[in-house]
């Protein structure tokens, strides 16, 4: 999970952006960025290579568990201080929860 706003000027991805070989393709200046939130390609530069930023999304520890996106949040991105259950309860396993 990656921040919504784009480096370049800000723009919502969430708004108009979309996947585009398997980055996040800003709607307004097409930059794209990869899953570690890095700059993968600016379309007026001519060669990828020479995108040389350190900039990145922030990103966010993400992890599907029982068919529930659990997303971790800290303000000072550190990472998870715990993981999630290993035990699942039945009701979770068969998905009862859905209805």
């Amino acid at each position: 999970c990656q921040d919504a706003f784009c480096l370049h000027l800000g723009a919502n991805l969430a708004v108009g952006g979309k996947v585009v070989d398997n980055c996040i393709e800003c709607p307004f200046h097409k930059w794209k960025f990869a899953a570690d939130g890095s700059v993968k390609e600016i379309p007026y530069i001519n060669n990828p290579t020479d995108c040389h930023t350190t900039k990145k999304l922030k990103t966010y520890k993400c992890v599907d568990w029982c068919g529930i996106v659990c997303i971790y949040f800290h303000a000072d991105n550190q990472d998870p201080e715990f993981d999630l259950p290993a035990f699942v309860p039945t009701e979770l396993k068969d998905g009862g929860w859905k209805q």
